[in-house]
């Protein structure tokens, strides 16, 4: 690593093993993100023929496709500026990459806000639908329009060598998008704990099911995203330092473990949907299987099931 890196920041030389420890967890999770990255490439088109539709460019672009996957290598870019900046020459170059890792850091939760927004807003309308204009602009036009505008102030800063002066305002921005980010989060969590206690005591039906998946990981990605966003403005509240390095690291490993639900999500929902046809062809077979007793043959166990019916209410059951 490094050290013009570590003697620029006045960090430490007792600092210096646990930043090769952040190093290294930024470097385990840029790799699980590929390997992540790899899987879906898989899996994509093998859900898209379970469907018995062809693998074509437009199947596999869908909405939820191309958000999940944003979010993956959003992710991958985002940790591996984190990685190599520790071991730049120049410190031009350390500062680009971290103000570099602010777009791919933008691109990480924008896709996961929106792709929670895209699966939560059939169970906002069930439940609330009042809340459904207040979410769609806190989650689809605030959020992203700050944390892009973080995202610009990094690459303004390093143009005008004021990198300095602009990260107050930087900060500022990023507790504001933290506490929309909150909003978004709490209103959307607690939407998915009030359909789940109404339908908890209630047998889903085959569209209800899907739902309560999407209600169940959407809530991890919900609590993932706020607590993100707690280290976020709790780590800045110590400056650019050690602590704030680490809280960092916090955010950003919340973030990873939120798009791995986002694909346990889809997983689930894709095995809820295979579920679903079995269970459509199973009572399909069931009724051709009745339609197709004699007429004679289901008039007996009719009358048969009448006479013992009326037999349990006159003499009791039998035991």
């Amino acid at each position: 690593m490094n050290a013009l890196a570590f003697a620029t920041f006045g960090i430490s030389d007792d600092n210096i093993p646990y930043y090769q420890l952040i190093c290294a967890a930024y470097w385990t999770m840029m790799g699980l993100s590929l390997l992540l990255l790899l899987f879906l490439c898989h899996f994509l088109p093998y859900e898209i023929r379970c469907a018995n539709h062809p693998v074509t460019a437009t199947s596999l672009a869908t909405p939820f496709n191309i958000l999940i996957i944003a979010s993956i290598i959003g992710n991958m870019g985002l940790f591996a500026c984190h990685s190599f900046k520790w071991y730049t020459n120049t410190m031009p170059m350390f500062i680009l990459l971290n103000s570099v890792s602010g777009i791919f850091s933008a691109m990480t939760f924008i896709s996961a806000v929106l792709y929670t927004w895209l699966r939560a807003k059939t169970v906002v309308e069930i439940v609330n639908p009042s809340l459904t204009p207040i979410l769609r602009i806190l989650g689809t036009i605030l959020y992203p329009l700050l944390i892009v505008s973080v995202a610009v102030i990094d690459l303004i800063a390093i143009a005008t060598d004021s990198y300095k002066q602009l990260a107050t305002v930087e900060m500022i921005l990023g507790m504001i998008n933290g506490v929309i980010l909150v909003l978004f989060d709490a209103f959307t969590l607690g939407v998915y704990i009030v359909y789940l206690k109404r339908t908890s005591r209630d047998k889903p039906d085959l569209d209800i099911s899907r739902l309560l998946v999407i209600c169940r990981y959407g809530s991890g990605v919900c609590c993932l995203l706020l607590v993100g966003t707690v280290l976020f403005v709790v780590g800045s509240s110590f400056g650019l330092g050690f602590l704030f390095d680490l809280f960092y690291l916090g955010m950003h490993a919340c973030a990873f473990l939120g798009t791995l639900v986002l694909c346990g999500m889809k997983v689930a929902l894709h095995r809820e949907k295979v579920a679903e046809k079995e269970r459509k062809v199973l009572q399909s077979t069931e009724a051709k299987g009745k339609a197709n007793i004699p007429m004679g043959v289901a008039d007996g166990n009719s009358r048969m099931e009448s006479f013992i019916s009326a037999t349990k209410v006159i003499v009791g059951p039998v035991t």
